[in-house]
């Protein structure tokens, strides 16, 4: 029974690293596809008089409805990471 557990185990644990990869992949994918466009939005919503959050809110909607358009469907997570990262890069950090 310990060798059949032994063998689930190391079934499970090969198979969650290889859809780990796979959703890394398919974010950096999305990532390179959108960067350009997400870091229009940030120039652009940053010179509106608006807080933090709200800027955050329509860089976060404006991106959402171009990866719709662009037929690309992806979590609200990737999105998030995405425009930490063009504003590291807008910020020149």
């Amino acid at each position: 029974m310990k060798f059949l557990k032994s063998l689930w185990s190391k079934i499970i644990n090969t198979f969650g690293s290889f859809i780990k990869e796979a959703i890394n992949k398919l974010v950096q994918k999305f990532i390179v596809e959108l960067k350009d466009f997400a870091l229009d939005a940030v120039k652009e919503v940053s010179i509106k008089d608006l807080t933090n959050a709200e800027k955050r809110n329509e860089v976060f909607k404006r991106i959402k409805n171009e990866a719709i358009d662009r037929g690309l469907s992806y979590k609200d997570s990737a999105i998030n990471l995405l425009i930490e990262l063009v504003y590291q890069k807008f910020k020149g950090i």
